[in-house]
């Protein structure tokens, strides 16, 4: 039986698949990451506020979708400032 990979271990995989930068140590990544950081997480959050259609049913696979990638790509980022 193989050991499948924790999560952490896959966003590290996808990080260097996809040829993100990271450090192995807590790294201030300066103002223009955040503002890049900040970005990405307010057009996920604009998709979970669409997803959200206030006019009809609640569309969870929609939520599924936003949530995950929000995970996902806090844990990238914290890899990018090596923290762990």
């Amino acid at each position: 039986m193989s050991v499948q990979p924790s999560f952490v271990e896959r966003i590290s995989q996808m990080n260097a698949t996809f040829e993100v930068p990271t450090n192995k140590h807590p790294t201030d990544m300066g103002w223009n990451r955040i503002k890049k950081f900040h970005n990405v997480l307010k057009e996920e959050v604009g998709e979970l506020l669409d997803a959200a259609n206030l006019s009809g049913p609640s569309d969870l696979v929609a939520y599924a979708d936003c949530l995950g990638d929000i995970i996902v790509y806090v844990f990238s980022e914290a890899e990018r400032w090596g923290i762990p």
